[in-house]
């Protein structure tokens, strides 16, 4: 029985691209936005829904009794080599001023040149210059704060949107 390869699912490549304020949270409705691309991407940080903890101490048994509470989508930072001139930052920075959640699609490699592609709502809280030391370069960092659950496009993109 043949076995199939074990496959990497890479980040390099990857990008995010903000669009509009959010006015839809459809799949139908993320399509239809029209998104820029952010520049110099470094890091897309981490992002997923975590649940509270209810924690309920009983003092008759002396014990703690645990319950799943209500979900949070998540906060994704993402760092990027700070360009000035670039028109995805210069649209995330304006964002960052805007009481309102944006769009934002994230394009992924899937492999056999497939691309995954997620759509987020979040709010962009701050623009962070970041200095560093002697031998780094400045850059931008920016957390999106999601709004609703990630919705993935189930349909596996040939290529990059243009």
């Amino acid at each position: 029985m043949a076995v199939a390869p074990k496959k990497i699912l890479k980040v390099g490549k990857s990008r995010i691209s903000i669009g509009a304020m959010t006015t839809d949270v459809s799949l139908a409705g993320f399509k239809a936005d029209t998104y820029t691309p952010i520049g110099g991407i470094r890091n897309l940080g981490n992002s997923g829904t975590t649940y509270q903890a209810i924690n309920v101490e009983e003092i008759d048994d002396g014990m703690v009794r645990k319950g799943k509470g209500v979900g949070n989508p998540g906060s994704q930072p993402i760092t990027m080599s700070r360009r000035p001139s670039d028109a995805g930052q210069l649209a995330l920075i304006e964002a960052s001023r805007a009481d309102d959640a944006f769009n934002f699609r994230i394009e992924e490699p899937a492999g056999g040149g497939k691309w995954k592609v997620t759509y987020v709502t979040a709010l962009v809280m701050g623009r962070e210059n970041g200095r560093g030391g002697p031998n780094d370069t400045q850059t931008l960092v920016s957390t999106l704060e999601l709004t609703e659950e990630p919705i993935e496009d189930p349909t596996l993109a040939d290529a990059l949107a243009a």
